[in-house]
């Protein structure tokens, strides 16, 4: 006597395996995707961040410079993965520089720039920041 149980459902486990292994596809589509989309954020993150320390290392380098040299007008200096580039101009008062700079990473594709105001004093030689920002 044959199975009756059985007729007809000949094709329903490979049915059955063919949705699981599609299933277990999208999850690891998915979450290979969102790995690959959160290192591309962290390298991002990391290279805006060295930009931008390398940014503040060169207005400090400009200030210590302005002490020793009052007529330091600027200058470029290069990076392992960018360069920066320092612009020395009158401030808005009378014994007061503008530090402007601009960093920029090797690949074009992160750009930070500062504007720093220092008074240079009655004396011209004791350079005393006034303020430091950010541009956007």
């Amino acid at each position: 006597m044959k199975n009756n149980y059985l007729k007809g459902k000949d094709g329903q486990a490979l049915i059955s395996i063919l949705l699981l292994v599609a299933l277990a596809l999208v999850f690891i589509t998915t979450t290979a995707v969102i790995f690959s989309a959160e290192t591309d954020l962290s390298f991002n993150t990391r290279k805006s961040n060295e930009i931008y320390y390398n940014g503040e290392a060169v207005i400090e380098n400009a200030i210590l410079r302005l002490e020793r040299n009052p007529s330091y007008s600027g200058e470029t200096l290069t990076f392992d993965d960018g360069n920066s580039t320092i612009n020395i101009v009158a401030g808005p008062g009378p014994t007061q520089k503008t530090i402007n700079i601009k960093s920029i990473s090797s690949s074009q594709k992160f750009i930070r720039s500062f504007k720093v105001i220092v008074d240079m004093g009655t004396d011209g030689k004791t350079v005393n920041l006034v303020s430091w920002r950010e541009n956007e």
